[in-house]
């Protein structure tokens, strides 16, 4: 196996490789020979779904009346409205994090600025037209959206494409080369971080034992 970079060609007798399927999908990484059909087919059944966090930070002690360390909560008043949900002050600290998943958070990603202006406009629907001076200015987004080498937060199987997540696991090449990460699990984990950190662990697992049984 052979890896061509920038900064030159790494060799290898297995490779495993755990960058999304948003980052497979957009062809960033090109394979010769081409993958197999259903290996392709199975990162197109694997595309990346979006959440963003927005985290706004207290300018001061005002909380609004909110007595416990933590509170959840959300606004929905009409079909089309955007998702977004809020932590507001988790374990007694000084800021709130909103949570802006599908359409919403697609369309805001690539302009933090909307993303921030959105948070504070559901803050302000939920708590009043003055709610959102409690904030400093400014706040903090995530780039999942737009970072290149993300291109989403997690991966979800289009409808009828459940399977695509074992299909994507399968060692090819006689067990040289291995897709691992969240989008391979099926056993509930995908889509999380646990999911990614388990999967690395079955790829390498697969290439260890590949190797022993050469040697043997």
């Amino acid at each position: 196996m052979r890896v061509e970079t920038p900064q030159g060609t790494i060799s290898a007798a297995s490779v495993i490789v755990t960058v999304s399927t948003g980052v497979l999908g957009a062809g960033s990484i090109v394979f010769d020979p081409p993958l197999p059909a259903d290996t392709a087919d199975a990162i197109a059944n694997l595309p990346m779904g979006l959440l963003s966090k927005v985290v706004l930070r207290a300018r001061g002690a005002d909380r609004l009346g909110m007595t416990e360390p933590t509170h959840a909560f959300r606004r929905l008043d009409r079909l089309g409205d955007p998702f977004m949900s809020f932590i507001a002050w988790p374990r007694d600290t000084d800021h709130a994090i909103a949570f802006v998943g599908g359409g919403a958070a697609w369309e805001v990603a690539p302009d933090p600025r909307a993303a921030l202006d959105l948070a504070r406009s559901q803050w302000r629907a939920m708590f009043g037209a003055k709610a959102d001076g409690i904030f400093a200015e400014g706040g903090f987004t995530t780039d999942w959206g737009t970072d290149p080498h993300h291109l989403g937060a997690y991966s979800y199987a289009r409808p009828g494409g459940a399977g695509a997540r074992e299909v994507l696991g399968r060692p090819i090449a006689g067990g040289r080369l291995i897709f691992a990460g969240e989008a391979c699990r099926t056993d509930g984990m995908a889509g999380t971080v646990g999911g990614a950190v388990l999967d690395g662990r079955r790829a390498a697992a697969l290439v260890i034992g590949e190797k022993d049984r050469r040697h043997h």
